[in-house]
């Protein structure tokens, strides 16, 4: 049986932004069944990630990503 990962903690800081600003967002989940975790992040729009081409880009780029306020 393959159990879904387990989500300990999700962590921004700052925890709020404004325009203009940057905030750094830590994921720390675990696999019950030891296999690796991918995580996968993606924008409602608010949010401008680092290095993503546009707004409504998915990247897979471990657990810390480092957003950017939309206008």
């Amino acid at each position: 049986m393959n159990r879904r990962p387990v989500v300990h903690s999700l962590i921004a800081f700052p925890s709020s932004i404004s325009p203009g600003d940057s905030a750094i967002v830590v994921c720390h989940a675990t696999d019950p069944d030891g296999d690796p975790v991918v995580f996968d992040w993606t924008s409602d729009c608010d949010l401008i990630m680092q290095g993503a081409p546009g707004q409504y880009v998915s990247y897979s780029r471990g657990n810390t990503l480092v957003v950017y306020a939309g206008a």
